[in-house]
């Protein structure tokens, strides 16, 4: 599930997609900014386009049965972060 934030700072407005899972705030994360004046739902459109484009590119594939690897094209993006429950000690789990 996503839920939508807006914010509005000055003359600009910043709309936000985060992931929930376990009605937690976990996974994607996409953001646009742009000017509070011009159109929220064209603005709205241009992060759907972006968020489809981005989780339709692959990374990481299987190279065989229990392989992984990077694609042919040498990019991998990510962030890791920790879990609350840890103490900051382990990686969050985003299963």
């Amino acid at each position: 599930m996503l839920s939508f934030q807006t914010y509005l700072f000055g003359d600009n407005v910043s709309i936000r997609a985060i992931e929930i899972k376990e009605g937690e705030p976990k996974g994607y994360e996409f953001s646009l900014i742009g000017d509070a004046e011009n159109d929220l739902f064209g603005l709205f459109a241009k992060l759907i386009d972006r968020l489809k484009r981005e989780l339709a590119q692959k990374h990481i594939e299987k190279d065989n049965l229990t392989r992984y690897a990077i694609t042919n094209d040498d990019i991998v993006r990510g962030r890791i972060t920790w879990d609350d429950d840890t103490g900051g000690e382990v990686p969050l789990s985003c299963h």
